[in-house]
Order: C-alpha cells, then structure tokens, then sequence
C-alpha cells in the first residue's frame, strides 16, 4: 500500500502521476481518442498551458489530495485532460485549484 505524507491541514500528497504512468501506453491511447472524437486541442491560451506542461492540483472527494500530472490535450470548453490511473481525468480550470510548471527537458 502506497502511503503519502499528510499536511497539518489534512492535505495528502504529492501524488506523482507522471511518475507513475508516465511510461505506460496512455499518452498514444489519448491521442487515438482526441483523433476519433475530434474538437480537442494542445493548448489553452487563456491559461497559458498546453499539452506536454506539467500540473499541480487538488482532487478527491474533499479534494484534499495533491496531484502532480502530466497536459494530454484540452476539449472544446478549455478542460485541462491529464494523465490519470483510469487513463486520463478531465479538470475545469476556471473552477479546480491547479498552478503549473513546464517539464524541463535537457
């Protein structure tokens, strides 16, 4: 059983996605799934984010968890889609709790 550090506020986490799906098949899954179903896109420019970027946000029930994720492509309303252990999880960014940083390549 994985356990993660718990804050004084009763905030869990990180929770490392990319670390932990990062290397599994899910990323060319979506992209099948953006090319069948269409209007999806690599970037919201509202929120300056686009595919690829690395997200922060809070989920759970009582979204009291903290995820670290990985940008697989936005839909139509501007939904952040990021990599997630059902495959991918749709976030609103106007209303989840989120900050960003770009993955840095060498």
């Amino acid at each position: 059983m994985n356990t993660y550090p718990v804050s004084p506020a009763g905030i869990t986490g990180p929770v490392d996605l990319i670390a932990k799906y990062g290397n599994s098949n899910i990323e060319a899954m979506f992209e099948k799934m953006k090319t069948d179903i269409g209007n999806f896109t690599d970037a919201n420019a509202e929120f300056d984010l686009k595919t690829g970027d690395e997200i922060h946000f809070m989920a759970g029930y009582e979204a009291n968890i903290y995820f670290v994720s990985k940008i697989l492509g936005f839909d139509a309303d501007g939904s952040a889609y990021v990599l997630w252990d059902c495959y991918w999880f749709g976030i609103n960014l106007s209303t989840r709790k989120w900050s960003k940083t770009k993955l840095m390549l060498n």
